[in-house]
């Protein structure tokens, strides 16, 4: 069944079933329709043989699928290595489950990966249709959870119980990286709650002086606006510059692991996202939290081609993805988080793409 155009005064009759919601705006009201739900798909292709659901899970303790774990039973820390070598070493210590749950994960993440561009897409100037077609999750956190305030402006966070704790096991510290903030410290107050350990560092040049006085105490502000490199005499900033400058070098420098990264700056990480890739300044950035918006650009959907097609030769997995309703889905809340290939190749598990392999 095709879906109507998005926009409009009525909503179609038959499509009860619907999720509407209603955008006022000066002069009309915009309706959008999510698609009908579909039916659950089959299992695909290519998982462990013989291995059903049940028997998977069965393996692991119960908190591994129904919800969070005591930070005592989260990640590689808290359980015994041979158990979970090879999630261990692909998430930096942060997912530990057995070999057969994981093997499991590897079919998942195989089998979406294979269908995640739809080129003929492309066609549909309708942004939110595309978006429906296109880049779903390929992997997910058993103990995700969403910090920050409800609606817009909240972040789906892989396990953040357990990343105070997986950084004080390998010995380093925990950091938070926020860019785009505003006015809203929820996403900081909630990792803080959560991480109180964890240094977290607010970037954003848009705010005035007395906002910028009145963030929390444990947030590190910085009045500076993320870009692709420096810009001398602006407060534009490139990651790579700004990490050194905080002590926090990219890794394959020596330096600092950046546990989480989150980015709402409104369509600018287009020109920042694929220069800090191939300059290597994630390089160490376990979690990317990131809005995504207008895909079609100058260029028609080009951009997000380049840009997913980037994250995914790096390693990043699409842990959560969650339309921006209040703009009719044309905006994209992606979650991602970084596997290091070479850590689990041969052992099992998430099978790399291509460019990785």
């Amino acid at each position: 069944m095709a879906l109507p155009p998005l926009t409009g005064r009525v909503a179609p009759r038959g499509w009860a079933a619907t999720a509407v919601a209603v955008v006022a705006t000066a002069t009309a009201v915009t309706v959008c329709l999510a698609a009908p739900a579909a039916s659950a798909p089959k299992p695909p292709a290519g998982s462990p043989a013989g291995a059903s659901p049940a028997a998977l899970f069965a393996t692991e303790p119960a908190h591994a699928v129904w919800g969070p774990p005591p930070p005592s039973a989260t990640g590689a820390a808290g359980r015994a290595p041979a158990a979970c070598a090879a999630s261990a070493a692909a998430t930096g210590g942060l997912i530990c489950e057995p070999p057969a749950l994981w093997a499991a994960r590897g079919a998942v993440h195989a089998a979406q990966a294979a269908r995640q561009a739809v080129a003929t897409s492309d066609r549909d100037p309708n942004e939110a249709r595309w978006w429906l077609t296109n880049y779903e999750p390929t992997f997910s956190c058993a103990a995700e959870r969403r910090l920050g305030r409800p609606g817009d402006g909240g972040k789906w966070v892989c396990d953040p119980a357990a990343i105070a704790a997986t950084a004080a096991a390998a010995g380093r510290p925990c950091v938070v990286y926020s860019f785009g903030s505003g006015r809203d410290s929820s996403f900081e107050g909630a990792v803080h709650a959560l991480a109180p350990a964890c240094a977290i560092h607010t970037f954003d040049h848009t705010v005035g002086v007395a906002a910028a006085a009145g963030v929390p105490p444990y947030v590190h502000f910085h009045p500076w606006a993320a870009a692709r490199g420096d810009v001398g005499g602006t407060p534009r900033r490139g990651l790579g510059s700004i990490r050194r400058e905080l002590g926090h070098a990219p890794r394959a420098g020596g330096g600092t692991v950046i546990d989480v990264l989150k980015m709402d700056i409104e369509g600018a990480e287009y020109d920042t996202l694929l220069p800090w890739l191939a300059a290597g300044d994630l390089d160490g950035v376990r979690q990317l939290l990131v809005e995504i918006h207008s895909p079609r650009r100058g260029d028609r959907y080009a951009s997000t081609r380049r840009l997913f097609a980037a994250l995914d030769a790096a390693g990043w997995v699409i842990t959560h993805k969650e339309p921006n309703l209040h703009q009719c889905g044309r905006l994209q809340e992606y979650a991602f988080l970084k596997l290091d290939w070479s850590a689990s190749r041969g052992e099992g598990g998430v099978t790399p793409p291509a460019s990785a392999a």
